[in-house]
């Protein structure tokens, strides 16, 4: 029996829209039900979306209190760390290039 690959692509499934890198996330459901309409149900386990690995969500998460909370405590935390690191142990001289340093991380 003589096969085909059969190709959808996402602009022209939602077409009249403006499919870029960028596209609302329930576009994702219009797609697959417009793939399975075009697929016979008996090969609609054959169906693969390709370029999978490039698709990521993102999306704006506005902090709880308790996040902004622990969002602070983490830098404060870093912020600590840099400035151990940079100290001079016991016997060392403070050099001006550390001086910076310490600078630059007490008031970023």
């Amino acid at each position: 029996m003589a096969t085909k690959i059969m190709k959808l692509t996402m602009a022209q499934a939602l077409s009249g829209a403006q499919v870029d890198d960028n596209m609302p996330v329930n576009w994702l459901s219009t797609f697959v039900k417009k793939v399975n309409d075009a697929t016979p149900n008996y090969q609609n386990g054959t169906v693969l979306v390709r370029g999978a690995a490039n698709i990521w969500a993102e999306w704006t998460h506005t902090l709880s209190p308790q996040e902004e909370l622990e969002a602070r405590l983490a830098k404060y935390e870093s912020i600590a760390a840099q400035v151990a690191a940079l100290l001079p142990r016991q016997g060392e001289a403070m050099t001006a290039e550390r001086v910076d340093k310490l600078r630059w991380a007490l008031i970023s």
